[in-house]
């Protein structure tokens, strides 16, 4: 079976994800051994055309794990009783980095997506540290 192990061939675990105290799941950044919420942060969804109206987010995240959200860069979570809502319309959405709206197009131009309002997210205090030394390497054991 491959494991994730570090430098100093400490166990992680059977993927690269640090739970922390909480019981919140963080990806492990595999050159240093520490979480990461570099990921791709979610665009903003609107159901107006000119992204005005309530934010939401069309969530690919499983509860409880962490992620970049946000125009001021917080770190969220989506909460365990948080269940994608009802599908709905998205005509408009703005990138985590703010600025321009932009009308969905193409092939997600109407297509209805199960969201949650970016109000239902749980913002998290802080990026734990974790006992693991990068980098991380896959081994068999």
């Amino acid at each position: 079976m491959f494991v994730w192990v570090d430098s100093r061939n400490e166990l992680v675990g059977s993927d690269a994800v640090f739970v922390d105290d909480a019981g919140v799941q963080w990806n492990l950044d595999v050159e240093t051994g520490q979480p990461s919420v570099a990921a791709a942060a979610p665009p903003m969804y609107f159901e107006s055309s000119d992204c005005s109206g309530e934010e939401l987010v069309t969530m690919v995240y499983r509860p409880r794990q962490a992620f970049g959200f946000g125009l001021d860069g917080g770190v969220f979570m989506r909460p365990d009783d948080t269940t994608t809502g009802t599908p709905r319309t998205l005509l408009s959405y703005r990138l985590p980095s703010g600025g321009m709206c932009y009308a969905t197009s193409g092939n997600a131009a109407g297509i209805v997506y199960p969201t949650l309002r970016s109000s239902q997210l749980l913002r998290l205090p802080r990026v734990p540290t974790t006992p693991f030394a990068g980098p991380l390497r896959r081994q068999v054991r």
